[in-house]
Formats: structure tokens, sequence, C-alpha cells
């Protein structure tokens, strides 16, 4: 051994020690000191101990922070190498969500308009779209019109119109997507099962809730397939309210509130055909539900004039009376008489003065606007004035005398 203990300093215990510090020290002083000193064989004791106690701090201080530096930037480059995969992923989650709010928003909006057009195409056919032609139905020169009511059977359903829409929906919506052109210039392709395509509506007083079944595949521009299958929306309208108050012209009354209104197509004899309009529809544009009225039993009803007996009057007399008939509430009646010399006003009013002498047959007679009628033939007879007293109004004549039986007035 070289080195001799010396208090309070560690000691190389080998010439492998003195070799290793040697190298250091070479490495890390200045070239340009004395090569004795760097080799340290003729160094004194003390001089050499201190020295090699430094060195080896200095040496720990360096190789730590080297160490440090190293986990470091293995560190930096691992969370780099694991970050990046992450990262990707999230870009992508973000980038498929992206697509799918997208493919939702314009797959409601399609559901939205399709839906807006069938119950307008709904309420100008009375209720029906597709008619069930196992039963009547009104048609005009301007399309077909169901029947509210027939011979007193409801013709409205609300089962019927949310059919109606569904088979509408399922037949008009692949129309509406003909627009998934934008998305297949981005590099989105969507595939659609049509022929797997449902629809469910629910009609409320004020809102219409549809449920599309659709089933689609959407292939996303880095290949990643979405499937997407139930869309929902919900369309504010008061067809069912309309149809409710259409139901209350079945006894030809016209029940209506605000802010509804109404107008009246005269059809024939039979069929009145109403048009029902809400100017103040929820989705801003006026709905108008089209339906007919018809009544057959109550149609073919003629008016029934009561019965005029004949007459018999003096020259100069006055004549005055109302003639009846009996009629439907709503009808609206007109009278008249085929004679000028006993004519009858329109609401079945007479009054006039007895003409000349003679027998007169004069026929009495009630329509309707429809055209149905009912008439009597009366025969008058008018006499000479014989006495200037005689009251100039006419009285029912009075009975005979010798046409009473006077038995029964025979008491016990």
């Amino acid at each position: 051994m070289f080195w001799k203990k010396s208090p309070g300093f560690s000691l190389f215990r080998s010439s492998t020690d003195l070799t290793t510090i040697t190298f250091i020290f070479n490495t890390f002083l200045p070239r340009g000191m004395d090569e004795q000193r760097r080799c340290g064989r003729s160094f004194s004791f003390n001089w050499a101990g201190i020295n090699s106690a430094r060195g080896q701090v200095t040496i720990f201080l360096i190789v730590g922070i080297v160490i440090l530096f190293v986990f470091a930037g293995g560190y930096y480059i691992t969370s780099k190498m694991m970050k990046a995969p992450l990262s990707t992923k999230a870009e992508q989650q973000t980038s498929e969500m992206g697509i799918k709010e997208r493919v939702t928003s314009f797959v409601t909006s399609c559901l939205r308009e399709t839906s807006i057009a069938g119950v307008h195409l709904l309420a100008a056919g009375g209720g029906i779209i597709y008619p069930d032609f196992s039963k009547p139905i009104l048609l005009t020169d301007f399309g077909m019109v169901n029947y509210a009511s027939l011979n007193g059977v409801d013709g409205l359903s609300r089962e019927k119109m949310e059919q109606d829409l569904e088979m509408f929906t399922v037949k008009t919506i692949p129309v509406c997507f003909r627009d998934f052109q934008p998305f297949e210039e981005q590099g989105i392709k969507i595939k659609v099962e049509y022929a797997s395509v449902s629809a469910q509506y629910r009609l409320t007083e004020t809102a219409l809730d549809v449920v599309l079944k659709i089933p689609m595949e959407i292939t996303t521009p880095t290949g990643d397939v979405i499937e997407m299958k139930n869309f929902e929306a919900k369309i504010q309208t008061s067809l069912l309210k309309m149809t409710n108050a259409a139901e209350k012209m079945n006894d030809q009354t016209l029940l209506l509130s605000p802010p509804y209104t109404f107008t009246v197509f005269p059809f024939d004899e039979k069929t009145t055909i109403y048009a029902l309009t809400d100017e103040k529809s929820p989705e801003q544009t006026p709905l108008t539900l089209l339906f007919a009225v018809r009544n057959d039993s109550l149609s073919l009803r003629s008016p029934e004039l009561e019965f005029i007996s004949d007459k018999t009057f003096r020259v100069g007399q006055q004549w005055k009376d109302v003639l009846a008939a009996k009629r439907q509430e709503t009808e609206e009646l007109t009278f008249h008489s085929d004679s000028s010399d006993f004519p009858v006003s329109a609401d079945g009013t007479i009054d006039l003065i007895i003409p000349p002498t003679g027998t007169y047959t004069v026929t009495f007679s009630v329509k309707t606007k429809r055209g149905l009628s009912d008439q009597q033939k009366v025969t008058i007879h008018v006499l000479e004035q014989q006495d200037q007293s005689i009251s100039q109004e006419y009285t029912p004549p009075e009975i005979p005398e010798e046409t009473i039986d006077e038995n029964i007035f025979t008491t016990s």
C-alpha cells in the first residue's frame, strides 16, 4: 500500500483506486497543470488526501447530474411516445362524435320536414292520406275529401291519421336523404337500409311525436364505422284539436272557438264541405282541415206544409193568415203561391183583400234552398157582399145548426 491513513479523510485502498482518480484528474483538471501534480506520486500525504476527497465529491456530483439528465430525457421521450397514441385516439373520438352529431342533425331535420308535409297533406284530405276503399269517400274536382260524419257515423280517426303519417314517412324519407352528397364529398360514406325503415307517430292535442327507426352505417374518412338507428322529433301542431272541433259538425252546428275560422261549401242536396283553418298554427303556416258532412236521411226529407182548408169569402173582405211547415232546424224555407190574386210572402204571411166573386184554385207551396218542396191545392169561393154591415175581416164560417146532434146534450 502506497497511501497512509490520514485522520478525517478517506483513503484509496489499492492501486486500482489510484489509477481511477488519476484518470479523472487527467480528464477534468486543466491540461496546463504540472504533470507531476496530475500524476500524484510526489504529492505530500496531506495534499494528496485532501484532493482525493474533493475529487470523489466532484465525481459523485457530476455522475448524479448526468444520471438525472439521462432519466429526465428518458422520461420525456417515453411520455411523448405514450402521449402521441392517446392524443391521436382522442382526436379520432372527437372527430367521430362530430360526424355523428352532424348526421343526427341532418336526419332529424329531414324527419321534421317530412312530418310537417304529411300533416298538411293529411289535413287537406280530411284526416286521410291513403284512403280505405272499403269506406265511402267524397270525390271532387279538386281531389278526395273524407267524411267527418256520414249519416251520423264519425269518419275521423286518430289511429288512421297516425298510420297514414307513418306510411307517408317511410315512402318519402328517402327523397330527403338524397342530400347526403355533402357528406360523401368529405369522404364520409353513409349506407342506409331502407328496407328496414319504420316510423311511429303519436298525436296529441298540441303536438306530434315521431320516432324513426332507420339503420345506418357511417364510414369515416379514417375507415372507422359508426352505426346509428333511432331518431326522434317533435312537431307542434293543432291537427288533433281541429279534428275534435270538426266532429261537432255532425249535428249541423258550428260550435267552434277561436282561433279557428271556417268556410262552408254546399256540395249537393245531401253533402256539405267545411274548411276549418288555424291561422296561428304552431309551425307558423296556416293549417286547413277540409272535411265533408252528409246525412242522407235528413237531406231526403222534404218540408211538410201544414194543412190548409178550402176557404169561402165575401168580396172586399181582408184575409190575414200565416202558413206553416214542418222543417229541419237548419233549413231555411220559402213560401210561394201560383195566384196573383192570392199572393203569399216568402215567410208565409198572407195579408190581402178578397178579389171579385168566383171560384179560385190556388196552389200554395214551400221550398228549401236545395229545392225540396211540398205543396197543397186550395179552393177559394168568393161570394157577393149582400150586407154592408158585414165585417170586412175574414172569420171562419159558422157550423150549420142542422149538423148539430142534439142527443149529445141530453141529460138523464
